[in-house]
């Protein structure tokens, strides 16, 4: 079975609004002549046409305008009117009512003004601009979006004053924000060239092996890239008095800590902080392979360190294990079961009569 139709209801006004504009297409707003009858030649002129309201005044008493009843006539004639007027006059302008880029010479609406018929001013000293004439005024017919087919009154000069000052005001400023942008991204390309030749003077200047000041230099910088967690690490490991009582997020100032390092203990330094997150990060993939790579190569025993610290663990688990043994049993002796506390663990001896 078929899906079951559902009926909507329209209200009224929605009803006449598109009978209007489908179906009663009122002729006083036609865009072409109505007398001519070339444009389509099978009907001819609207006036001798019997597809009209006004044609059929029984059928239609209560409508107030001649309207078309034939949709595709219509058409018909707005496309046949729309060639011959561009045939016409190859220079009128051809314009959308419609925002947003066009191509094909076709102007959208935010390129052109259309001129109005003019209107009481109301007291108003001053028109609008879009009801003023200017020099630039030239005509244009509609080709896309409503009003299709009409001819209008537009200025579409960028440089008129009287109707595009606003609009070039608005592109002037977005120049002036596009310059300024420019000149802001090529002051900071120049920087960093700038900055790019200092850093390769310095490189040609430095000797080898490394002094301490040059090492005390590169430790800090890599210490300011290290993240607080590590930090903290770092701050446990070299000055476990000035970590303590300290958070995980205040921060820890370390650098007294260091001062007096040698050039030895820069160099563990920067290896330390090379492989802190491969030691402390826990979820890292990869982090004890690389652990274990620097080890073998500086020839670390990593079997004798962890069986080292296996033993270790074993040895806090037995401690751990025989306290909590002790703590239950003291628990029962002082909550009154004291007989079996001291009652052995294997079988009652035999009694002889």
């Amino acid at each position: 079975m078929g899906s079951a139709q559902t009926e909507v209801l329209v209200p009224v006004r929605e009803l006449t609004a598109w009978i209007d504009s489908n179906l009663l297409l009122d002729l006083k707003t036609a865009p072409f002549d109505r007398a001519d009858a070339s444009l389509v030649a099978e009907p001819g002129s609207c006036h001798e046409c019997t597809k009209r309201t006004g044609a059929n005044s029984l059928l239609f008493p209560e409508t107030l305008h001649d309207a078309c009843l034939d949709g595709i006539c219509w058409k018909s004639k707005v496309a046949s009117h729309l060639s011959a007027s561009v045939e016409r006059n190859p220079q009128l302008l051809q314009i959308s009512s419609n925002w947003g880029s066009h191509h094909s010479g076709v102007l959208g609406r935010g390129q052109y003004v259309e001129i109005v018929k003019k209107a009481s001013r109301n007291g108003n000293s001053k028109l609008s601009p879009e009801r003023t004439k200017c020099p630039h005024m030239t005509p244009a017919i509609v080709v896309e979006g409503g009003n299709f087919g009409r001819i209008v009154d537009v200025c579409a000069d960028p440089a008129c004053e009287t109707h595009h000052t606003e609009s070039r005001k608005a592109r002037e400023a977005q120049e002036r924000m596009r310059t300024e942008n420019r000149k802001q991204e090529e002051r900071r390309k120049q920087g960093i060239v700038t900055r790019t030749r200092i850093l390769d003077a310095i490189l040609e200047k430095i000797a080898t092996p490394l002094g301490r000041v040059d090492l005390e230099l590169i430790g800090r910088e890599f210490l300011n890239r290290v993240p607080q967690e590590y930090r903290t690490v770092l701050a446990q490991r070299h000055s476990p008095a000035a970590a303590k009582g300290k958070s995980s997020k205040q921060p820890i100032e370390i650098g007294s800590a260091l001062k007096n390092l040698d050039e030895a203990g820069y160099c563990r330094l920067l290896i330390e902080m090379s492989l802190l997150d491969a030691t402390y990060n826990a979820y890292s993939r990869d982090g004890a392979n690389r652990l274990d790579a620097v080890a073998k190569r500086y020839r670390v025993n990593i079997q004798k360190i962890t069986e080292s610290v296996a033993a270790e663990f074993a040895a806090r688990r037995k401690k751990r294990d025989e306290r909590q043994r002790a703590r239950a049993k003291d628990k029962r002796f002082h909550t009154g079961d004291v007989a079996s506390a001291r009652r052995p663990t294997g079988p009652w001896p035999a009694v002889r009569g």
